[in-house]
């Protein structure tokens, strides 16, 4: 059985003061711990969205797979 490809959770937009960190499902900026993930460098956002995705797609293959 071959899946589908996943698409990043999470991409980067700029910002007033750098780059925020967008939950592509709400199109919202994300929030962390309460923390707005706003004005970062580009490289900081690039990596804590990728971080984001793969621990989205992570919990998301475990309740695919009923270990959620």
């Amino acid at each position: 059985m071959t899946r589908e490809p996943k698409l990043a959770r999470y991409t980067i937009r700029r910002d007033a003061f750098g780059w925020s960190i967008i939950d592509a499902m709400t199109g919202q900026v994300a929030c962390r711990d309460n923390v707005t993930l706003s004005g970062l460098s580009a490289e900081d956002a690039d990596d804590l969205a990728d971080g984001l995705s793969w621990l989205a797609r992570r919990d998301q293959e475990r309740l695919d797979d009923g270990r959620g």
